[in-house]
C-alpha cells in the first residue's frame, strides 16, 4: 500500500458510496455493549460537532473513525475501526494520524483497560496508542455510560496532543462531564462522574 494509494477525507452525506460499507464495519467491529443505535452514523454526518472520517484504498474502504470534537476545548475519538482484511499493514497508525489532525485541540480516547497478561488484545491496543504518543490517564477508572443491556467493560482513558506532563482532576472532570453530556446524552451533573474522580488527586502525573 503506497501513501498515494491512501486517501482519508471527512463523509458528510449519508448518500456517499463509503457510508453503507463503513456502517457494515462498524456493526462487525465492536461488540454490542460498546454499540449505539443503528442510526447512530447518520447522526453524525449531520452534526456539526461530529467528524466522520473514511479511509479508502481506491474504491474499498480501509476503514472509519469518529471524532467529537467539543467547545470545552478537546476532542473525543470515538470510535475507529480498520477492515478485517487489511489489518496489520498500517492502516490503522495512519488513520490515527489523520484522525488527530482533524482535532484541533487534545485528543481524548475511550480505550478497554489491559488485561491480563501483556499479550491480551486490550494490552496490545493500549501498546498500539503508546507507539502513536498517546499516554495513559493514571489511576482513573472510566465507567463508559451503559449503551445497551450488556454492561461495558472496564475502561480507562488516554490522551493525545496534550502539551502538559500533568493534568487537573478539575479538567477531567469538565472533559468528562462533556463527554457524558453531548456524547452520551447523559443528564447533568451525572453522578458517575463524581464518582470516577473522587479517589484522584488534584493533579496527576501523566
Amino acid at each position: 500500500m503506497s501513501d498515494a494509494d491512501f486517501q482519508v477525507t471527512p463523509i458528510t452525506d449519508g448518500g456517499d458510496w463509503r457510508f453503507a460499507p463503513i456502517a457494515d464495519l462498524y456493526q462487525r467491529a465492536f461488540p454490542a455493549s460498546e454499540r449505539k443505535p443503528a442510526a447512530f452514523l447518520n447522526d453524525v454526518v449531520a452534526r456539526s460537532d461530529y467528524v466522520l472520517l473514511a479511509a479508502s484504498i481506491g474504491e474499498d474502504v480501509a476503514g472509519f473513525s469518529v471524532l467529537y470534537v467539543s467547545n470545552a476545548g478537546f476532542g473525543l475519538l470515538e470510535y475507529m475501526a480498520v477492515n478485517e482484511r487489511l489489518r496489520g499493514h498500517g492502516v490503522g497508525g495512519k488513520l490515527f494520524c489523520e484522525t488527530a489532525r482533524h482535532c484541533p485541540a487534545p485528543m481524548v480516547l475511550e480505550v478497554e483497560a489491559p488485561g491480563e497478561g501483556a499479550n491480551s488484545i486490550e494490552a496490545r491496543r493500549v501498546e498500539f496508542y503508546r507507539r502513536l504518543g498517546c499516554r495513559m490517564v493514571p489511576q482513573l477508572c472510566y465507567r463508559m455510560p451503559q449503551l445497551r443491556a450488556e454492561l461495558p467493560p472496564p475502561m480507562r482513558l488516554m490522551l493525545t496532543n496534550y502539551a502538559s506532563d500533568t493534568i487537573g482532576k478539575a479538567q477531567l472532570g469538565d472533559w468528562i462531564g462533556d463527554i457524558y453530556s453531548h456524547v452520551y446524552d447523559r443528564p447533568q451533573p451525572d453522578p458517575a462522574v463524581a464518582e470516577m474522580l473522587f479517589p484522584l488527586p488534584d493533579y496527576l502525573d501523566l
